[in-house]
């Protein structure tokens, strides 16, 4: 699509660098991204990855897509940027607290997590049950 790839992960590979992404470091990725999509596990190092520093690197009205495990964002911090337009949009398929909320019909259940229940609200956020 005649994007500029760029990529970060401690253990860099070759085919991806094949396919015509560039590894940079997560500072660089962070300031330089207009779309950023994680795909990574939850270890120690990537726990917050996303936090009030990290969102403060990025570029203003960046669009976040969190495909691997909920940990890896700050939920309030990501609440917090979405509210003051820092943040553009978000794509969640996964939450830091999602054990009592996904896979299960909570239909006539009243939500006691206030940051999802904040965030299902805001229009430019697409949150999915861990598909």
């Amino acid at each position: 699509f005649g994007c500029n790839v760029l990529a970060y992960d401690v253990y860099p590979n070759t085919e991806t660098e094949a396919l015509g992404a560039r590894y940079v470091s997560k500072e660089e990725l962070f300031a330089q991204s207009d779309i950023i999509s994680f795909h990574c596990p939850l270890v120690p190092e990537t726990h917050h990855m996303v936090d009030e520093a990290s969102i403060a690197e990025m570029k203003d009205v960046v669009i976040l897509i969190n495909t691997s495990r909920g940990g890896i964002i700050d939920s309030q911090a990501l609440l917090e940027a979405l509210k003051s337009g820092k943040i553009s949009g978000v794509g969640l398929d996964v939450y830091e607290e999602e054990d009592s909320l996904f896979f299960r019909d909570l239909s006539n259940t009243v939500i006691q997590d206030d940051t999802i229940t904040r965030l299902m609200t805001l229009p430019n956020v697409v949150i999915t049950g861990h598909q």
